[in-house]
């Protein structure tokens, strides 16, 4: 799928439960708390321990937390970029050539 054709999906998908109705600010809090969600995904599949998990001897069910985590994460910058008008397009253009600007090639 496309980066676009998945924007679009998610927006309405989102619009259509009524989940774009919280402010930004709120939106940056469900941000957090998925980068925290995230954290705990890359602990499980690179310590393995100290966690009550029970996945934690399953590569696969790690590696499937792992997208699942990434996924909630990038819907979240999806939704509070298009709040902003920012395209994930226009957004990855433009970071790739601040990168490029301040690293060169």
């Amino acid at each position: 799928m496309e980066i676009k054709d998945f924007e679009e999906w998610l927006i309405d998908f989102y619009n259509q439960r009524g989940w774009t109705e919280t402010t930004n600010f709120q939106k940056l809090g469900f941000l957090f708390e998925e980068v925290g969600e995230l954290a705990q995904a890359i602990r499980l599949y690179e310590i393995k321990k100290d966690l009550p998990v029970p996945i934690l001897n399953d590569r696969h069910k790690l590696q499937e937390n792992l997208y699942e985590e990434l996924g909630d994460l990038l819907a979240n910058i999806i939704i509070i970029a298009n709040n902003y008008n920012i395209s994930i397009d226009e957004l990855i253009t433009k970071h790739k050539h601040k990168l490029l600007k301040r690293f060169g090639v």
